[in-house]
């Protein structure tokens, strides 16, 4: 399948928001700092997935570790942005479950080498739970920025919006290979355009945050 220019906007946005991170760096508080982190571990990832799809290697792994890893790194900003000590023992506990149920998975019926549907969809499902969470918690509590600059609001927002926006296409990705092409070719385009737009909203995150006001309630 031809790749559209869609495609490789993906690799500007991730960029834009590496450096965006990168410069304010020094001034952004330690959930922020990982995020940073987790955007160049994705932009390595990118990179990784074009040079073996470029010369026809198989590459389904990499998403498959690239979903653990993310999961760690998920697990970490949300827990220092808890919202109480129960709320912190239930992000652990995800975590904690969701990467021993990926470890059997892996021995057993979604081997990784294949693709990862029923553990991504596992992966994006406690995603959501979490931010959605966090998001309720922060909009009721006494707002001192606007939603539009507040780091919790708008990752919070980001990785709900990814999860969803994907969720059906890359849990039921394994039966799309058998797809046409032009199917396939809409799947990624909205894949892309969820990428791209998950990217801005990290780099705005990153660019506005205010150390001052992001405080563990």
């Amino acid at each position: 399948m031809q790749l559209l220019p869609l495609y490789y906007a993906t690799f500007f946005a991730n960029g834009g928001a590496v450096l965006l991170g990168l410069v304010r760096y020094k001034k952004l508080s330690t959930p922020l700092r990982l995020l940073v982190a987790l955007l160049v571990y994705w932009f390595a990832v990118s990179f990784a997935e074009e040079y073996t799809r470029s010369r026809n290697i198989h590459n389904l792994w990499i998403g498959q570790i690239n979903n653990v890893v993310e999961m760690v790194f998920f697990g970490y900003i949300y827990y220092a942005w808890r919202v109480s000590k129960q709320n912190g023992l239930f992000i652990v506990a995800s975590i904690v479950l969701f990467l021993v149920g990926w470890g059997i998975a892996k021995f057993t019926f979604e081997p990784i080498t294949g693709g990862d549907d029923i553990t991504w969809a596992l992966s994006r499902s406690i995603q959501i739970v979490i931010c959605t969470y966090l998001l309720l918690a922060t909009l009721r509590s006494r707002v001192e920025i606007g939603w539009h600059k507040d780091p919790k609001i708008l990752i919070s927002a980001g990785f709900i919006f990814y999860a969803a926006a994907t969720f059906l296409l890359f849990s039921l990705f394994t039966p799309m290979l058998n797809a046409s092409l032009e199917l396939l070719r809409v799947i990624f385009q909205i894949n892309w355009i969820a990428n791209i737009v998950t990217y801005v909203i990290f780099g705005w995150a990153a660019y506005n945050e205010n150390r001052r006001l992001q405080t563990i309630e």
